[in-house]
């Protein structure tokens, strides 16, 4: 199995995506008077789970050297971390007005960080593969007498 340009991006764009599972999506001071500092994991939310599938499945996909499903996993983790990132800034938006302080966290730009090259390595992958398949077939040394 070599390991071509495609697969190493696929492969670091799902372990960038995997990895950005286990930190914080969203950090907070509290609202409405409360002072509690915390941090929430990604995976803690539906979303982040999500995204830890999807990240696994492109790590597969990748390495396999199956492109469009690289592509397609990708796309849809990369969706699915920008709801996120819009619905947890409307959220901290309104809790903010209640006199808290919340934000999104950096895992979730490490998780569109790692979609993005997702598929990137996934275009790759397809453009790698349609480039061997237009290669000519190496002849056969002629026999010898």
């Amino acid at each position: 199995m070599d390991m071509t340009k495609g697969k190493i991006i696929g492969l670091v764009g799902a372990l960038l995506t995997i990895v950005a599972t286990l930190l914080p999506w969203a950090s907070g001071l509290g609202a409405g008077g409360v002072t509690i500092a915390t941090e929430v994991m990604g995976l803690l939310t539906g979303f982040g789970t999500l995204v830890l599938i999807l990240g696994i499945i492109s790590g597969v996909m990748a390495l396999v050297g199956r492109g469009v499903g690289t592509v397609v996993c990708g796309v849809l983790a990369l969706l699915v971390t920008l709801f996120w990132f819009g619905a947890w800034s409307f959220i901290s938006g309104l809790l903010n007005w209640t006199g808290g302080s919340n934000s999104v966290g950096y895992g979730t730009y490490i998780a569109v960080i790692g979609s993005i090259l997702l598929i990137v390595g996934g275009a790759l992958l397809i453009g790698e593969k349609k480039k061997m398949a237009a290669a000519p077939m190496p002849t056969a040394a002629p026999p010898t007498a």
